[in-house]
């Protein structure tokens, strides 16, 4: 028995975390179920009292509505960036519909549990940094700078941030698209040489996580 499950309302719809065969379909077109147990497995991983209290996650993205009221108490009170001006309101364009992209990765990642609003995230001890890279609709960025944007963002308190999370790529069907030479220097230099250990002196380097993309297979779309 699990004794550390969210009792947040809508964590009964997050099958990706407990899965118990709940419903996950538009009952309105289509009463479809999740296969119980296909889930992520984190329920032993917060029984053991890991919810990612003192770790410090960048969410590099589209931008973070720093004023939502689930993820309020997990973002860090100092650390934010727009890479893409060099500010520190991280926050999306409002009237974007692109821009809420960043605030939904952050949710996933650190949302505050039993707060009695919304859902949980799967780490929600973390600390959460909103780092605005990726423009929306609405948002003219020249290509030269965008270079030095995503440079930026790489490089950004590589003292203080443990990972970063990347859910973008190039815009490739199938295909791969890697950095450039100076957003490669970026990366190396932060895995290597960031989060130095405080006790021995060591630099343990930023850990970068990125998505695998969505077009996977001829019928996958954007959705």
């Amino acid at each position: 028995q699990s004794l550390s499950i969210p009792t947040d309302p809508l964590s009964g719809n997050q099958w990706h975390l407990i899965n118990v065969g709940q419903e996950v379909g538009n009952p309105d077109y289509q009463a479809i179920f999740a296969t119980p147990g296909e889930d992520i497995n984190v329920a032993p991983v917060w029984n053991l009292g890991l919810t990612g209290s003192g770790v410090v996650v960048a969410v590099i993205d589209t931008g973070v509505q720093t004023s939502h009221p689930d993820l309020l108490a997990n973002l860090h009170p100092t650390l934010e960036l727009n890479a893409l001006d060099g500010g520190t309101d991280a926050n999306p364009n409002a009237l974007d519909p692109a821009g809420a992209h960043g605030t939904a990765v952050a949710g996933l990642i650190g949302a505050v549990a039993d707060n009695d609003l919304g859902g949980s995230g799967v780490a929600p001890g973390v600390q959460l940094v909103p780092i605005r890279l990726i423009p929306g609709f609405f948002d003219f960025v020249d290509p030269f700078f965008f270079e030095q944007s995503t440079i930026d963002a790489f490089r950004y308190a590589i003292d203080e941030i443990d990972i970063t999370n990347n859910s973008w790529g190039p815009a490739v069907t199938r295909g791969v698209a890697g950095p450039t030479f100076n957003e490669f220097l970026a990366l190396r230099d932060s895995i290597i040489f960031g989060r130095t250990n405080p006790e021995t002196g060591e630099d343990l380097g930023v850990i970068h996580v990125f998505a695998s993309g969505n077009n996977a297979g001829t019928t996958f779309d954007y959705g």
